[in-house]
């Protein structure tokens, strides 16, 4: 399941549930955007180390700043997972 965290710029951020690896909770994270041809460009990673495994269509410098963006909310975006799965 996906849970919506923003939309900003056309770019949406949603996440997954909070897993536990090595001891550290870990939440998998995905941008995606409607590109110019119709399509959808994507970057998949996960918090808190804001680092992406796979992506399509975003530049290096828009991997950045999503990077970046990720880094500036870890702490709402870990705020909101954990009320959801507390939910459940």
């Amino acid at each position: 399941m996906k849970y919506l965290y923003s939309k900003v710029d056309g770019v949406t951020l949603t996440y997954g549930r909070i897993r536990r690896r090595g001891g550290i909770d870990e939440i998998p994270v995905y941008f995606e955007r409607e590109s110019q041809n119709g399509d959808f460009d994507f970057a998949e990673g996960v918090a808190p180390q804001c680092v992406f495994h796979r992506s399509k269509g975003f530049s290096e410098l828009e991997l950045s700043e999503l990077s970046r963006y990720l880094q500036a909310n870890l702490l709402l975006l870990f705020e909101d997972a954990y009320e959801k799965r507390d939910a459940s």
